[in-house]
């Protein structure tokens, strides 16, 4: 009971997307599709696992899949790809037949990419992609997004000490 107590009164969680957004969920994300191709295994890192991810980009899906992230998650060959195509435009009703708690799209790519994702009804935070900046606040967004921001911290500090460290031998 008190589980149930907690889930129901858990509060809404907001963050400022990479588009400059502010995005609100009611609680944390237990569904959450990704369509660009770095976000997927990054919902994989910050979770520890591929429950949370219901739908992916089909490149990253056979990077997964092929990869050393598919042999230690083999579950992750049952996660939908065909949400979009390779080229980033999303098959909404795919989509939505996912029942994303939020999507995850491009920021830089227009809002022919975005507006068919929010138009659905859909919650979608916008990433940003080509610097380590971009890149630890996107871990930071869907770390909070998923109400596990201490994971972020903790694979963002990973990447300082090896910064470090390569930093050193240089």
């Amino acid at each position: 009971v008190l589980s149930l107590a907690g889930a129901v009164f858990a509060d809404p969680i907001t963050f400022t997307d990479q588009g400059g957004r502010t995005v609100t969920l009611p609680k944390a994300a237990e569904r959450i599709a990704s369509i660009p191709i770095p976000m997927a295994s990054t919902i994989i890192a910050m979770d520890g696992g591929t429950s949370k991810l219901v739908g992916m980009n089909p490149t990253a899906k056979s990077a997964i899949v092929e990869g050393v992230l598919g042999k230690i998650f083999p579950e992750a060959k049952d996660i939908p790809s065909d949400i979009t195509a390779p080229n980033f435009i999303p098959n909404v009703e795919e989509l939505a037949a996912t029942n994303p708690e939020l999507v995850i799209q491009w920021a830089d790519y227009g809002a022919d990419l975005v507006d068919p994702i929010s138009n659905a009804g859909l919650n979608v935070a916008l990433i940003s992609y080509g610097t380590e900046e971009k890149t630890r606040a996107y871990h930071e967004m869907v770390a909070t997004a998923m109400g596990k921001p201490e994971r972020a911290a903790a694979i963002n500090g990973w990447r300082d000490s090896v910064a470090r460290e390569m930093s050193e031998k240089a």
